[in-house]
């Protein structure tokens, strides 16, 4: 079960650059409370998982804006989907955002 209305945690998941061509793409997300993981996927068009870039799990990770980074050398153009889940006090909350990668 997700959080209660107006208690979310997360906000403002994005990734920069976007579009993309340097190989590498950061995954940024903001934090407004301590969660106890972040687990971060990135899906092709078909909802296939394609990468999934260390997270922080374990220590708590606190209010503040976090960066993970994706290295998409060797995937093919295209529109990808982030998925990005905190687990929390409050329960898990999931956000999504598109990435893109040029060549």
């Amino acid at each position: 079960m997700g959080p209660a209305s107006g208690t979310s945690i997360l906000s403002q998941v994005y990734g920069f650059p976007n579009p993309s061509h340097s190989g590498t793409t950061f995954i940024h997300y903001r934090l407004s409370g301590d969660a106890r993981a972040v687990r971060v996927k990135v899906l092709d068009p078909a909802g296939k998982v394609v990468a999934q870039p260390a997270t922080g799990v374990a220590d708590r990770l606190g209010s503040a804006e976090h960066a993970i980074a994706w290295n998409h050398a060797s995937s093919a153009s295209g529109v990808y989907l982030c998925r990005v889940e905190v687990e929390s006090d409050r329960g898990v909350e999931v956000l999504f955002t598109k990435l893109a990668v040029t060549r």
